[in-house]
């Protein structure tokens, strides 16, 4: 590997064999650890002595427990100590072997139980597995001293037991239901207490955890033949071990695009089990450094004559539309060269959409990268009058707006038609207003002609995003997500957080100070559980992501059941709007998604831009706009057979709907 590898440590634990006999034998799992350890030796060039294994009898609570704080936290804190010379440290923890649950006690789980790894001695008298919340503690004080920290989790996790028999074993064993010596500490009580990880495990965001399966699934035992023999290892950690042993020195994979191909080889195997990525994705595996990258949509199938990519209508994406096809290696429109083919939207789903070949190769590879090239937007395009005298500079402005990653949101209208948006000449500077002649944004040098194409393309995206709705009246989830702001109070009694509805005036938005603790609550009043994303529209153009906070994290909302975002003791926790002083008053909107498959929303996020009266530095600019669609980690969407009588088949409209709320944010009244 390249020279400039970070030092790593790891510590490897691998259970096959369990002293308690409630607990099933596994075959797989030390195999899974012996596999690591000589990738990392030979493919990594990590010392042995910076490798520590513990498989079977050697794994038991207080020696995984020993191991974590010595092999990993202590050589971190020893580095750090020492001043951070050089690249901070790559730690790894892997873990293969069952998975389990045991009983809450403070009533923070929603479903009353922590999600548990089973050490070897776990359930025998006075020793017990060791709970999310405490590896969780363990990973905190590690990340203290190096954001280059790696969780493996090759086991089951939470779920409503064994869905069906299986002919291999499943790395799953019943909760330990025995009264549990420890709670959770306060500080960890609001990490479990909200929806957030996929696979059941909520453990922070700094690190990055690769985990076996969602909640609801089982990680399998995987059979590989061997001669006239077989081998076992866990479906997880075979193709991951696969996947990096392939792994080009020269261009290492982010924990993103890793996850992207294991996930593909797991489920063409095994369709009822999807692994899971949380936590910092974009880093580069086993390293420190994040690669700068587009957001893309990615080739998932080839099936039914159609190339299927991860994004859909739940997205702003359209039947029409066309999009560039580059290699899967692809990170940056600047680095992607000319595209392979160019493919044109044919079937548009909620979350995943089939696309055929227009032009080009036809033999489209999974996992290639796909760009939006033209938007078949409709009404969803905006007008702009350009008041700029004819010449030179209406010239060069026509030429930025009709740029391949602007021109879809953008239609040029003459000036005497109604137009959203108009583009003025104003004392040597170019000023974007709306249609009133507000300024919208500061104004542009005429040397900075590419910053207008871009905020233009930016504030179109922020007003389509906010416009994504599901006008269907006949879909399932019509009506059915609630959604409401309140104020963060406290109850006199317990002190314990409660969420005290806002008046709302006759003009029916909610008025809310700067700085006001509220509370966001999202309702799923349908009959299936649902998966959301909330995002905060701001009055600067920005969207922010509030909920999943964590890259990756997503759980379902269950079926009548309520999630409060802010509805906590901790500072760090609690929500507030901001507002700048020179602003007495401005509108903003929270948004939620809501679908029935899980998939990834965070394309719709962008930055503020410049206030309407900041004066811009003279600057160049390096990169391109992003489009309206990117990565995303939707799910194959379930077919079924036809019949010839029966309920009608799902549409698109019944798999995903949309809440929103307005509300004003005002200054607090002075002294």
């Amino acid at each position: 590997m390249s020279g400039d590898r970070p030092t790593m440590y790891a510590l490897l634990v691998g259970i096959n064999r369990y002293a308690s006999s409630d607990v099933p034998d596994l075959g797989g799992c030390v195999n899974d650890v012996d596999a690591m350890e000589q990738l990392l030796h030979d493919k990594f060039s990590v010392a042995s002595k910076n490798i520590k294994k513990l498989t079977n009898d050697q794994a038991t609570y207080q020696a995984i427990q020993e191991a974590f704080r010595e092999h990993l936290t202590t050589q971190a804190r020893a580095w750090a100590e020492a001043g951070k010379e050089g690249a901070a440290p790559a730690f790894l923890f892997h873990y293969s072997g069952h998975g389990s649950q045991a009983p809450d006690e403070t009533g923070t789980e929603p479903d009353g139980l922590d999600e548990t790894i089973v050490p070897h001695d776990s359930r025998i008298e006075g020793v017990y597995d060791i709970k999310d919340w405490e590896l969780g503690q363990w990973l905190d004080e590690l990340n203290k001293y190096s954001d280059n920290v790696t969780v493996i989790l090759d086991c089951c996790h939470s779920g409503s037991g064994l869905k069906k028999p299986n002919i291999v074993r499943a790395r799953r064993c019943k909760p330990d239901l025995r009264p549990q010596p420890m709670q959770h500490p306060p500080a960890s009580i609001a990490r479990t207490r909200g929806l957030s990880s996929p696979s059941g495990w909520v453990m922070g965001e700094k690190h990055v955890l690769l985990a076996g399966c969602l909640d609801r699934e089982e990680s399998n035992e995987h059979i590989v033949q061997e001669g006239e023999g077989y081998r076992e290892h866990g479906a997880l950690s075979y193709f991951l071990i696969q996947e990096l042993s392939q792994m080009s020195p020269e261009r290492p994979l982010t924990y993103r695009e890793l996850h992207e191909r294991v996930r593909f080889q797991v489920n063409t195997t095994y369709q009822d089990q999807t692994p899971q990525c949380e936590g910092d994705r974009d880093r580069l595996v086993f390293g420190g450094l994040r690669p700068a990258r587009d957001l893309f949509l990615s080739v998932v199938d080839t099936s039914e004559g159609l190339i299927w990519v991860d994004g859909g209508v739940a997205h702003g994406l359209t039947e029409g539309s066309q999009l560039h096809v580059y290699p899967a290696e692809t990170r940056t429109l600047e680095e992607a060269g000319p595209p392979l083919a160019t493919l044109c939207v044919a079937k548009v789903g909620a979350v995943r959409s089939g696309c055929s070949v227009e032009d080009g190769e036809e033999d489209i590879p999974i996992h290639a990268q796909t760009m939006i090239y033209r938007l078949n937007h409709g009404d969803m395009q905006r007008r702009v009058v350009l008041d700029i005298p004819e010449g030179e500079i209406l010239d060069a402005v026509r030429t930025h707006l009709s740029q391949d990653l602007i021109a879809p949101y953008v239609k040029l209208a003459p000036s005497h038609v109604p137009a959203d948006f108009r583009v003025q000449l104003v004392d040597a500077s170019l000023e974007l207003q709306d249609s009133s002649g507000k300024r919208l944004v500061a104004p542009f040098p005429l040397n900075q002609l590419p910053e207008l194409g871009r905020d233009l393309a930016h504030i179109i995206r922020y007003q389509n995003a906010l416009k994504l709705q599901n006008t269907a009246s006949y879909s399932e989830l019509a009506g059915l997500i609630g959604l409401s702001i309140k104020k963060l109070d406290f109850d006199p009694d317990t002190q314990q957080p409660i969420g005290v509805p806002f008046e709302t005036p006759q003009e029916g938005e909610i008025i809310i100070e700067a700085g006001q603790r509220i509370v966001l609550e999202v309702t799923n009043h349908s009959e299936q559980d649902l998966y959301l994303a909330i995002f905060n529209f701001s009055h600067d153009w920005a969207i922010l992501q509030l909920y999943p906070s964590v890259q990756g994290s997503h759980e379902a909302l269950p079926a009548g059941e309520a999630l409060s975002l802010g509805l906590s003791r901790k500072r760090m926790q609690q929500l507030a709007p901001s507002l700048p002083q020179e602003l007495n008053e401005v509108r903003e909107y929270i948004k939620v998604i809501a679908t029935l498959e899980d998939t990834d929303f965070e394309v719709l996020q962008q930055k503020s831009l410049k206030e309407p009266y900041t004066k811009r530095k003279v600057r160049a600019i390096g990169h391109k706009p992003v489009s309206a669609l990117g990565a995303l980690l939707g799910q194959a969407m379930s077919g079924g057979r036809a019949r010839a009588l029966g309920s009608p088949p799902a549409s698109v409209e019944d798999e995903w709907n949309t809440a929103q709320i307005a509300f004003h944010v005002i200054q607090p009244p002075q002294g």
